[in-house]
């Protein structure tokens, strides 16, 4: 599994007393790691979905564009309120969220920078022309 976002990426974004008030269902006063892992699994497991359809899956040694793991996180903590109705402004990020992974899926925004690599195929021969002699441009004016 691609690693997009992981616990720590979660406090960065996320402050502490939020995320025990969510995970912690032993009243231990303290973040149930466990239950935030999972968050963050099945958030992953969302984006790899949309993901897949333009981008091989993520080598896990790989740092995860930035922009993925804000997505993932923003989906992570919506699931943080199981069964609940998340506030306003988490399900709006989760919303929006799935939004950008369905034009990341449709191929409309790029995650790798723009650069698609050229396959390498048996007996492929990549050649340079002369520029062309006769184009629309040039039959026009004739």
């Amino acid at each position: 599994m691609a690693n997009y976002a992981s616990i720590a990426d979660m406090r960065a974004r996320i402050a502490d007393d939020i995320l025990i008030q969510l995970t912690d269902d032993a009243l231990l006063g303290v973040i149930d790691e466990g239950a935030l892992q999972r968050a963050i699994n099945q958030a992953i497991n969302t984006v790899q979905g949309y993901v897949a359809a333009f981008y091989a899956p993520a080598d896990p040694a790989d740092t995860a564009p930035a922009l993925l793991t804000d997505l993932t996180c923003d989906i992570a903590y919506a699931r943080l309120y199981r069964g609940s109705n998340p506030p306003e402004h988490v399900e709006k990020k989760q919303k929006d969220a799935l939004a950008m992974l369905r034009d990341i899926s449709k191929g409309f925004v790029k995650i790798d920078q723009g650069v698609e690599a050229i396959p390498e195929r048996e007996g492929m021969i990549l050649t340079s022309g002369d520029v062309r002699l006769f184009t629309r441009e040039s039959l026009r004016d004739a």
